[in-house]
């Protein structure tokens, strides 16, 4: 293990903080370190206590932004309250020990990182996918020497980067606040999409499926021929009635179309698809 990483996993974000000189008050509260404020404005908390935690949400009261410095890699149970933050045009229930629950309008922002890109154990819709940006960072170069320092250099130049911060700032409010996502950050998304539903690239795949109006198929050989290919590649196939569902959601996305009266091969009428055809996939077959 190189010496970055044994402090990484030895140091915290809060102990480097105190270390700079950056005051951590009460809850893991900081104030801004670009003008004096005596009210904090940065909370430094974890992304899955939102939805795990019934009171996490009233840590984010008056809070520009919430920082996750090391986001886990296990998938969210739920996502409704981040999605309902993350977009922040209604108001959320929070609570807080000895009180009465209350709404209340949060408008932080998540800045997460972490060694992959967050997940979904349930929710594998469009509308968690769609408020994130994933950005990935370069691979450490071998003979690359770090710079323990480099904290000092960027407080020391806080007005610059407030001033490149401002200008980005100004870019985003005459844009209509919509951000400008680079391709790269879109394959980002997009692969986190099919790292969280394997059916996405199941169909993709055109040695396993066909799409086509002339195309009928059954559901149940739909999902025989989705249980073969994620077996083939060491895949954990979703349960039937969550591909089933998935595939309804997003039927007019593949030009697919759910109907009750397909024929299956015995000549029976059986729920299934019209405009997609799954090809015989041979079951691997593992010697002795």
């Amino acid at each position: 293990m190189s010496i970055f990483k044994t402090i990484r996993n030895a140091v915290n974000i809060i102990s480097a903080a105190e270390h700079y000189g950056v005051s951590v008050k009460r809850s893991n509260l900081i104030n801004c370190i670009f003008h004096n404020d005596k009210h904090p404005s940065m909370k430094l908390y974890k992304l899955h206590r939102l939805e795990a935690d019934k009171f996490a949400r009233a840590n984010l009261q008056n809070k520009l932004l919430m920082i996750d410095d090391d986001t886990q890699l296990e998938a969210l149970t739920s996502t409704g309250y981040i999605k309902n933050l993350i977009t922040a045009e209604t108001p959320v229930d929070i609570e807080i020990k000895g009180q009465q629950s209350f709404q209340a309008e949060l408008y932080a922002r998540f800045l997460c990182f972490g060694n992959g890109s967050p997940k979904a154990l349930y929710d594998r819709t469009d509308g968690f996918s769609r408020r994130l940006i994933i950005l990935t960072t370069k691979p450490i170069p071998k003979d690359r020497i770090i710079d323990r320092y480099i904290a000092d250099k960027m407080i020391a130049e806080k007005d610059k980067i407030f001033s490149w911060m401002f200008a980005g700032l100004q870019r985003l409010i005459s844009n209509n606040y919509c951000f400008t996502v680079s391709e790269k950050s879109k394959r980002n998304v997009a692969d986190m999409m099919s790292d969280n539903c394997n059916v996405i690239e199941f169909l993709q795949d055109d040695y396993a499926v066909l799409f086509g109006a002339e195309y009928k198929t059954s559901c149940t050989d739909l999902y025989n021929a989705y249980n073969v290919w994620c077996e083939q590649n060491a895949l954990t196939p979703l349960k039937r009635e969550t591909v089933i569902c998935w595939l309804k959601a997003n039927q007019n996305k593949y030009c697919i179309k759910y109907d009750y009266n397909i024929l299956n091969r015995d000549n029976k009428r059986v729920r299934g698809f019209s405009g997609i055809y799954v090809k015989d996939i041979p079951c691997p077959i593992y010697g002795v």
